[in-house]
């Protein structure tokens, strides 16, 4: 696996707990090539051909999923989704905390980061954004917060 990865993993451990699964389709979805590739060559038959029946059975169903368009189709409409979510909670989750009004304007890029992305399906999951920031996170003080940066004005 690491000959066809160019050395490199196809699932790390995240530093950010709550991306720990993005980053393993993301990872899965940049080496597609690559997984299509290997379950190709004759080091995969040899060893398929060493594989008990039990074991052959799972085999077969890693490389029905390989080669299934709907399964790629599917990894790339999560990470399409979630890249710009994940964007936002790692600058909530740093060490450096971002003002409320930097939040505000990296939520507002994200949706339409994921609208750009999905296309007309993106209003469901602003509806499921929207309610999660409205009950948790919408708060006036914090509105304030981004109208306030918004309106400064450089001082030379």
């Amino acid at each position: 696996m690491r000959t066809e990865t160019q050395n490199g993993e196809l699932v790390r451990p995240a530093i950010t707990r709550f991306a720990t699964n993005f980053f393993a389709l993301d990872s899965i979805l940049t080496h597609q090539a690559d997984l299509k590739w290997m379950t190709n060559t004759r080091g995969w038959a040899e060893n398929y051909m060493k594989l008990n029946r039990k074991d052959r059975e799972k085999t077969n169903v890693v490389v029905g999923l390989i080669d299934s368009q709907t399964y790629w189709r599917d990894i790339a409409g999560v990470t399409a989704i979630f890249g710009p979510l994940v964007k936002v909670l790692r600058m909530v989750d740093s060490d450096e905390k971002a003002e409320m009004g930097h939040i505000y304007e990296a939520m507002d890029r994200a949706k339409f980061m994921i609208k750009k992305n999905v296309g007309k399906g993106y209003k469901k999951w602003w509806q499921m954004i929207d309610k999660r920031w409205n009950n948790q996170l919408h708060q006036d003080i914090h509105a304030a917060d981004k109208l306030f940066l918004e309106s400064q004005v450089p001082i030379c």
